[in-house]
């Protein structure tokens, strides 16, 4: 008798072991995110190879991670959500904006920082007072690492039509991208990123005339404001 219960005391123990949770999983290292070349990130539609290139060049890097929450939106999920914004009417100013986030694999300097950038696009109409109702066709605006440009889009796609476009932003912002923000030699890398990625947005929904873009990003470069001066002297975009 003593035996059995000994037996079944030993089965017990030994199947508590193998059920603890986590046991299984112990020592088993993280999984790492994704790496992939330039032509995968942002749905591998947001860029152009001349685009991608610009990029690479800007961050110091030519393998990124798709990790981040939106490192994969591309052109058709951006498309929606604008479509989405501007039949919204009015409460296009409530409406939520789109991104697609960029990360380099490039440890800077050994510091665990790594480049980083983001696209935005940012959706408003005449639906809304004063939203986008004193400023038509494009225009662009540059300060340091962050570029910006933005155009109306006519379209039978998402019923905009010439008296009231869709009025859409897009800016490109770069983190640890500042040591070429110095360099004068960048800044028309900054123009072919937010050129290639307004282009492709501007194909997706099918804006008339490209949205009033130019086809090269060179082009872009009459469409700079003229920074405003700020009641302290220093300037603003």
């Amino acid at each position: 008798m003593s035996k059995i219960v000994g037996l079944t005391v030993l089965v017990l123990v030994s199947s508590g072991c193998a059920a603890t949770p986590g046991a299984s999983d112990e020592g088993t290292a993280p999984k790492k995110p994704e790496e992939v070349p330039v032509g995968r990130i942002c749905g591998g539609t947001l860029f152009s190879p001349e685009g991608g290139k610009a990029l690479e060049r800007l961050m110091s890097a030519n393998r990124f991670q798709l990790s981040k929450p939106g490192s994969t939106n591309g052109a058709d999920e951006v498309a929606k959500v604008l479509q989405a914004a501007y039949r919204a009417g009015a409460d296009v100013v409530n409406m939520p904006n789109v991104s697609c986030e960029i990360r380099g694999v490039r440890d800077v300097e050994g510091l665990g920082r790594y480049p980083s950038a983001r696209v935005r696009f940012n959706p408003a109409s005449k639906h809304a007072d004063g939203s986008g109702a004193d400023i038509s066709g494009v225009t662009v605006d540059r300060v340091d690492t962050s570029h910006t440009v933005a155009f109306d889009c006519v379209s039978s796609r998402i019923g905009s039509t010439s008296t009231v476009p869709l009025r859409i932003t897009a800016d490109f912002v770069g983190w640890g991208t500042k040591d070429r923000a110095a360099d004068p030699a960048a800044a028309p890398d900054y123009l072919v990123v937010i050129h290639s990625a307004a282009r492709a947005v501007a194909k997706e929904l099918g804006c008339e005339n490209g949205g009033g873009l130019p086809g090269r990003p060179e082009e872009l470069e009459r469409f700079v404001r003229a920074p405003v001066p700020s009641a302290t002297g220093s300037t603003t975009p």
